[in-house]
C-alpha cells in the first residue's frame, strides 16, 4: 500500500470525502489524487496538525498502527482514573453533554484542554497510551449524586421538536436524576412534542433515548434524528435512493415520508422506553 492509498484509507476512516479533507487542511483541490511517492515535509506536518491521533509512521511506512490513540480507550481510561462506571458520570464531571460524549468517540478527537483544565496533573502519555504510571488524583469523586444507581436524566425544558443537541449543550438546563431498574444507563429523558408519530408516540409522553453509531441502526424502526442545524425529529428510517441517503417516515400518513442526505445528519438516537401520559 503506498503513501497515498494510506491517508485515503484514513480520510475514509474519518467519514471524510478528499475534498472535505483538503479543504480542512487548506490544500488545493485534488491534492490527494495527485500524490505520487511521498508527502511534502510542510503538508505533512499541517496534516498531523490538525489530524493528530494520525500515526506518521504508519502514514510513510506502513508500519504501526493507524492511529496513535483511540479516544473510546482514553475515555474508559478517564471513567476509571475517577471511579465512574457510565458515561454520563464522565459528562457530569467534565461539564459537556453525552451529545458531546458521542461526537468524541465518533471523530476520535476530543479537547485536551478541558481535561488538562479538569485535571491537571494528568500525564498527557498515560492519558493517550495507557503506558506509565496511572497519575494519582484526590479528587476522585461522583459527587452528591449517587450515579451509579440512576438510568439517566430527564430534561423536563428539552422536547423532540427541534433544537435537540443545541439545548442539552446548556449547562443551565434543569434535568432531573431518573432511575428506572431495567433500562440500563446513561440515558437522556426528553418530551414528545408534536403529532407526526402520533399514535405510537403522543405528544407530551416522555421518551428515553441513547446514542448509537448509525452502522448499528435497524431500518424500519423508529429513532430520533438530529440534523447539524438542531432539528431533530422522531421518524422511521428506511433506506433511501442510495447509500447516502435515508427516507424518514411518519406514523402519522397525514406527513409525507422525507429523503434526507446523510451529511445532514449529525447523530441518530435508538430509543428505549417510553414514559406514557397516564402511568405519571
Amino acid at each position: 500500500m503506498s503513501v497515498k492509498e494510506r491517508l485515503i484509507t484514513f480520510i475514509e476512516y474519518k467519514n471524510l470525502s478528499q475534498n472535505k479533507f483538503e479543504k480542512a487542511l487548506g490544500f488545493s483541490n485534488g491534492y490527494v489524487n495527485n500524490i505520487f511517492k511521498s508527502i511534502g515535509a510542510d503538508k505533512l506536518q499541517r496534516i498531523i496538525d490538525i489530524f493528530p491521533d494520525l500515526n506518521q509512521q504508519w502514514l510513510l511506512t506502513g508500519e504501526g498502527s493507524m492511529l496513535k490513540y483511540h479516544v473510546k480507550d482514553i475515555i474508559d481510561r478517564l471513567k476509571k482514573h475517577l471511579n465512574f462506571t457510565h458515561d454520563m458520570q464522565l459528562t457530569e464531571y467534565l461539564g459537556i453533554s453525552i451529545e458531546t460524549l458521542y461526537i468524541w468517540k465518533e471523530s476520535n478527537s476530543f479537547d485536551k484542554d478541558l481535561i488538562k483544565e479538569k485535571l491537571p496533573n494528568i500525564d498527557t502519555n498515560w492519558l493517550l497510551t495507557g503506558k506509565g504510571n496511572e497519575p494519582v488524583n484526590n479528587e476522585k469523586s461522583t459527587g452528591s449524586l449517587n450515579l451509579t444507581t440512576i438510568s439517566g436524566y430527564y430534561f423536563p425544558d428539552v422536547s423532540v421538536s427541534a433544537g435537540l443537541n443545541m439545548k442539552l449543550e446548556n449547562a443551565e438546563n434543569h434535568k432531573i436524576p431518573i432511575s428506572i431498574p431495567g433500562w440500563g444507563s446513561d440515558l437522556i429523558f426528553i418530551n414528545v412534542y408534536g403529532d407526526s408519530m402520533y399514535p405510537k408516540y403522543n405528544s407530551g409522553e416522555i421518551i428515553a433515548i441513547k446514542n448509537i453509531e448509525f452502522q448499528y441502526i435497524n431500518y424500519g424502526f423508529p429513532y430520533v434524528v438530529v440534523f447539524k442545524n438542531g432539528d431533530t425529529y422522531i421518524k422511521y428510517i428506511k433506506k433511501g435512493k442510495d447509500h447516502d441517503h435515508i427516507l424518514l417516515i411518519s406514523e402519522n400518513k397525514f406527513y409525507d415520508p422525507k429523503e434526507i442526505s446523510l451529511d445532514l445528519i449529525m447523530s441518530v438516537y435508538s430509543i428505549k422506553g417510553v414514559i406514557k401520559r397516564e402511568l405519571i
